[in-house]
C-alpha cells in the first residue's frame, strides 16, 4: 500500500492511506523511502479494536510506539 500511495505522490496526486498499526512492520521499507524522497504522503493508522487493547498489547495503539517518528524528514502524532 505505501508503494502504491509513493506512486501516485510521483504522478501529482496527493495520497492518503490509512491501516492497523500492526501493520507498519509490513509497510517500513516503503514508508522510509517517502520520508527520503520528501513526498508528502499522509499515513493514518489505528488499533483494530474498539476497546483498546482487547487483543493484547501488541494491538493497543497507545502502548505501540510510533516507528515512523525515527525515519529523517517525516513526522508522528499520537492522540493522549
Amino acid at each position: 500500500m505505501s508503494a502504491i500511495l509513493n506512486g501516485l505522490n510521483l504522478v501529482k496526486v496527493r495520497p492518503c492511506g490509512s491501516g492497523f498499526l500492526i501493520f507498519t512492520d509490513y509497510m517500513r521499507g516503503a514508508m522510509r523511502m517517502s520520508a527520503l524522497m520528501e513526498l508528502p504522503v499522509i499515513y493514518i493508522f489505528t488499533h483494530d479494536s474498539i476497546g483498546v487493547g482487547e487483543n493484547g498489547p501488541t494491538q493497543s495503539a497507545h502502548r505501540a510506539p510510533c516507528q515512523s517518528a525515527l525515519y529523517a524528514r517525516s513526522d508522528c502524532y499520537q492522540a493522549g
